[in-house]
């Protein structure tokens, strides 16, 4: 089957983010099936070599400057850009199936009338923007905006497609609130077992409490502080020499500032994630907000490091609360389970081992690529 995938920008090495890590490795499991077509905005690093044929829009920018112009939103100015690029591309290659791999390219949906089409939303972007609309001060204009246009884009734009795909229940749930008939399709994103699991000859560090992802994303900011300010004071009432390390990428000023707080460390910008995920005790994830599968999450369950979350977090993961994973609706329940967990190694082992099966079994990038695949068969 010949499959073209449109998307944002092409992956880069190492990968920076859910996004990246989402299309890197969805592409390379396509590819060994599939005859993969990759169509990406002119310009930017060279793509990694995973078996896929890019295309890049050529189009001369004179020729987009009359459709972009007097188009209010920048999914609309973005797709606009890439039209004529598209078209060309999809003469040129007549794919079985189109998948556009980002909801700020589904005005691109009316480029491919004639391929069926899927709409890789991920999650319910929309839920995001209404989350960021509850700390945001005098930039409340802004994000009501983006609110309100993501709506609209939802509601004008996605029911052109075959199907609609999201990672879990909950985003197909808050999707179908804005158009009830939509065709919807959950599947999960995945993790790299192989690269995620223990490093050798890396040993656990006693009592040490760990947090990961892009900590410069207002949901992993607030997890940070709820951890550094709140969690872990009340962590060490019990356990007074246990310590928190934040690991992630681009730290906002407030994050960095975290470190103020008596056993914090904020580690910027690691070229590996796996050796701090396996020197590790206890992965805490206590976020409120948010949409989608928590990658940070599957990362470290495939690493086997016992982990402690909130419901939210654990969206579109079939963990079982107490086998799997623990579990926390609020701050004091999240301390108790971090407690917990530093005071038992066998119960640490366990959820562990009991974190990676689940990840293997439900969350390979093999078993997702081969459910898109399914769904490629079903829309063709």
């Amino acid at each position: 089957m010949k499959v073209l995938i449109i998307a944002l920008r092409a992956p880069q090495l190492p990968l920076r983010n859910g996004y990246d890590v989402h299309l890197y490795y969805l592409l390379r499991e396509l590819a060994r099936v599939h005859d993969v077509y990759v169509f990406i905005p002119q310009g930017g690093p060279s793509p990694p070599d995973i078996g896929v044929t890019w295309y890049t829009d050529d189009a001369e920018s004179s020729n987009r400057s009359s459709q972009v112009q007097g188009l209010a939103s920048f999914a609309r100015r973005q797709a606009a850009t890439m039209a004529p690029g598209l078209s060309k591309a999809v003469s040129q290659i007549r794919p079985d199936v189109a998948h556009v791999a980002s909801d700020r390219l589904a005005p691109l949906g009316r480029e491919l009338s004639d391929v069926p089409a899927v709409m890789g939303a991920i999650d319910a972007a929309h839920l995001n923007a209404k989350a960021d609309m509850r700390n945001a001060g005098p930039a409340l204009p802004r994000h009501l905006a983006r609110y309100l246009v993501t709506r609209h884009l939802v509601r004008s734009l996605y029911p052109s497609y075959a199907s609609v795909t999201v990672v879990s229940n909950e985003d197909a749930t808050a999707l179908r609130s804005l158009v009830p008939n939509l065709p919807l399709r959950v599947i999960p994103n995945g993790v790299d077992a192989a690269e995620y699991a223990p490093r050798p000859g890396v040993e656990r560090a006693e009592l040490q409490l760990l947090f990961t992802g892009a900590l410069n994303y207002p949901p992993n900011v607030h997890a940070a502080e709820l951890l550094a300010q709140e969690i872990l004071p009340r962590v060490r009432e019990s356990v007074p020499d246990a310590h928190l390390r934040l690991v992630g990428r681009d730290p906002s000023d407030t994050v960095a500032a975290l470190e103020d707080h008596s056993g914090v460390e904020v580690i910027p910008n690691v070229p590996d994630m796996v050796p701090y995920l396996s020197e590790a005790t206890v992965f805490v994830c206590p976020m409120t907000s948010g949409t989608g599968i928590k990658n940070k999450l599957l990362e470290a369950m495939a690493n086997e490091l016992p982990c402690v979350t909130t419901p939210l977090a654990l969206r579109g993961i079939e963990a079982t609360p107490g086998s799997d994973v623990l579990v926390g609706s609020d701050v004091d329940q999240l301390s108790a389970a971090a407690v917990r967990l530093l005071g038992h190694s066998e119960l640490r082992i366990r959820l562990g081992k009991s974190g990676r099966a689940l990840v293997e079994r439900d969350h390979s990038w093999q078993s997702v690529s081969e459910k898109y695949t399914d769904l490629y068969e079903e829309i063709t």
